[in-house]
């Protein structure tokens, strides 16, 4: 439903029919819930999904950038404010020279907070 990389193809207006069209699948079949998740960017939207119990992914997460040549917009943990159930970190982990160090440098950085 939205991607980490500027200039993507899903806009506003994209991602309001992703929403209604997922919220009408939940209508038809709550169980639904248990077998899928929303890939988000957007704090108040993952807040809102965490108190529905609906699985949120967060891509873009980057301990030592804010972005780079390939469009690529990055968010360090310690500005999140609400907390997705998974994370995409990606090349903050691949970059590295010691990628199980790095690995559990951001483990620490996402889950090391105090839930609401």
């Amino acid at each position: 439903m939205e991607m980490s990389t500027s200039n993507n193809t899903f806009d506003l207006n994209v991602r309001n029919k992703i929403m209604h069209q997922y919220l009408e699948l939940l209508e038809l079949n709550p169980d639904i819930k248990r077998s899928t998740a929303i890939i988000c960017q957007d704090e108040e939207l993952i807040k809102w999904f965490t108190s529905k119990n609906i699985v949120s992914i967060r891509p873009g997460i980057n301990l030592g950038r804010k972005n780079d040549k390939l469009n690529q917009k990055y968010t360090h943990p310690n500005t999140i404010q609400h907390h997705a159930t998974m994370y995409v970190i990606g090349r903050g982990i691949t970059d590295s020279s010691n990628q199980l160090a790095v690995a559990q440098k951001y483990r620490k950085e996402l889950f090391n907070y105090t839930t609401e």
